[in-house]
């Protein structure tokens, strides 16, 4: 199934992953890309402007455009 990212009222940005939350950036650090309006797919959050994708369990970019990983996730 795939889903967004949730706007919590306070302003940050979680995933759900099973019954984990991870908070993360509003910017993708690839040209900043607005990560609400990413995609995600089991623990893989795919940014819908260019591709790139991480894991939002740990962070790491796994492929698409050479960019850094997101911060270490808080839960």
């Amino acid at each position: 199934m795939t889903a967004a990212p949730v706007r919590l009222p306070d302003g940050r940005l979680v995933v759900r992953h099973g019954t984990s939350e991870y908070e993360i950036p509003e910017r993708c650090p690839h040209l900043g890309a607005p990560l609400d309006q990413a995609y995600l797919n089991g623990p893989f959050l795919r940014c819908a402007w260019h591709g790139a994708t991480f894991d939002v369990r740990t962070g790491e970019r796994l492929r698409g455009p050479a960019c850094p990983n997101l911060p270490e996730p808080g839960r």
